[in-house]
């Protein structure tokens, strides 16, 4: 509950899915820990995958080895599998409002 990004994301969940959209999270905390945070909270209608060891936050260019911190980011994945990339790095979406605005329920 204290990432914004997640947040946001649980927001506007049903409205992604009738869009065919699949919300992954990939954090470093380990299951035990994502259900105690949660506590009586809200729980997220999505997977929350665990990355304990930061290798998929490394390959996603998420981790800062300078200061051995994660770091956030969203990013589209289309059917194909296909993600922009800056590089040989996945580049995350730069503006998550702007993104979720494409998946507006229209009248």
């Amino acid at each position: 509950d204290r990432d914004p990004q997640l947040v946001k994301l649980r927001a506007a969940h049903a409205r992604l899915e009738r869009h065919d959209v699949i919300v992954l999270a990939v954090g470093t905390a380990l299951p035990q820990e994502n259900r105690k945070a949660i506590g009586g909270g809200e729980p997220f209608p999505f997977s929350l995958l665990s990355d304990v060891d930061y290798d998929t936050h490394r390959r996603w260019g998420r981790f800062d080895e300078a200061s051995g911190k994660t770091l956030t980011g969203v990013f589209r994945v289309d059917r194909k599998g296909s993600v922009a990339s800056t590089g040989n790095l996945p580049k995350p979406v730069a503006d998550l409002d702007r993104l979720l605005e494409e998946y507006a329920d229209k009248p």
